[in-house]
């Protein structure tokens, strides 16, 4: 792994495209049409871009599997560049506070590493096999969810490198994790398709004991690739192959079901303020969402795949990573 150096990147233009939609035509009471503007386009190696955060101190984090790049989202200029070395490593997780990396290196481990200084602290731990693990920080900072083998997920302690819990999957494949707002959950979402059978659960985990809490059956979106809280803790998004459903976490009941692609979701958000929700994958362009009605409020076409999404803190950026590795900055009201 090479050391951070520091690289300046050109803004590449201030595009003035804008995308308007009034809502969907069977909506008794449509959403207000949303504006959203093409800010700035950056650039990262041309690979698929996996991780996608907005950092504390007006920063972005985008990070491919050949390099992460680090950008100051006041000047918008490239601050930091971390390459890897050959082998299957890369920036994998970041911590919420933006101190902590995790990286899996070339040696199939998973490392924590200093985000300041860029010293390697530990090895969190061994992998079974070369395949890329997923990653997920709890909101203090202090648990790690990490899919390590094909088909179960575990919880490690940061700071003593402890495992605390083994959660066993089943034949699905486990495409995402994430924590609750308050860290007391863990949801792990899965897919399979083969013939008419398809797997596709979210699981909802209980993180003081380890406990499976809730089973969800997602079949309508065939694969969970990707999980999301709201802000509030009071529903959990889940975006997929064929659309985007929603539950409701105090009765763990499907609320809204969206089919917003034609193609593969591979990425959703929720605004800080929980209001919207964006949504991308194969088919190009971002979509947003009204969360409490379900309406189409506006969409953005883009010229290549999308594989993730961010909002910026406020909720009036939203960053969107092109397969191909090009990051848009959509400015939003």
């Amino acid at each position: 792994m090479r050391r951070l150096v520091p690289r300046v990147a050109l803004i590449v233009g201030m595009l003035l495209a804008v995308a308007c939609f009034a809502g969907n035509p069977g909506t008794a009471e449509p959403s207000a049409p949303l504006t959203v503007v093409a800010l700035h386009t950056l650039e990262i190696s041309p690979d698929w871009v996996h991780l996608l955060t907005f950092l504390p101190g007006n920063r972005l984090l985008a990070a491919s599997w050949r390099e992460a790049r680090i950008w100051d989202t006041e000047t918008w200029t490239c601050i930091a560049c971390l390459e890897r070395d050959g082998g299957p490593g890369g920036v994998v997780g970041v911590s919420p506070d933006g101190t902590i990396l995790l990286i899996h290196t070339s040696a199939g481990e998973v490392a924590v590493w200093d985000a300041a200084s860029l010293e390697r602290r530990s090895v969190l731990c061994p992998l079974e096999g070369s395949h890329r693990p997923r990653t997920a920080f709890s909101p203090d900072g202090r648990l790690v969810a990490i899919k390590t083998r094909s088909h179960d997920a575990e919880i490690w302690e940061l700071a003593s490198g402890r495992l605390v819990h083994i959660l066993p999957g089943d034949t699905s494949s486990l495409f995402s994790l994430a924590f609750s707002p308050d860290g007391r959950l863990l949801a792990t979402g899965t897919g399979r398709i083969e013939g008419t059978v398809n797997a596709c659960v979210v699981r909802i985990w209980d993180v003081t004991t380890g406990a499976l809490a809730v089973t969800l059956p997602a079949p309508a979106i065939a694969n969970a690739l990707d999980l999301d809280f709201a802000p509030d803790g009071s529903a959990l998004t889940a975006s997929g192959t064929y659309g985007i459903l929603t539950f409701d976490t105090a009765t763990w009941t499907q609320i809204q079901d969206i089919a917003g692609h034609r193609a593969w979701s591979h990425g959703a958000a929720i605004s800080p303020d929980g209001r919207l929700l964006a949504s991308a994958g194969d088919e190009g362009g971002v979509r947003f969402w009204d969360r409490s009605s379900g309406s189409l409020l506006a969409e953005f076409p883009l010229p290549e795949k999308v594989s993730a999404v961010a909002f910026s803190s406020d909720g009036t950026l939203l960053a969107c990573a092109g397969a191909d590795g090009t990051i848009r900055i959509l400015g939003l009201p």
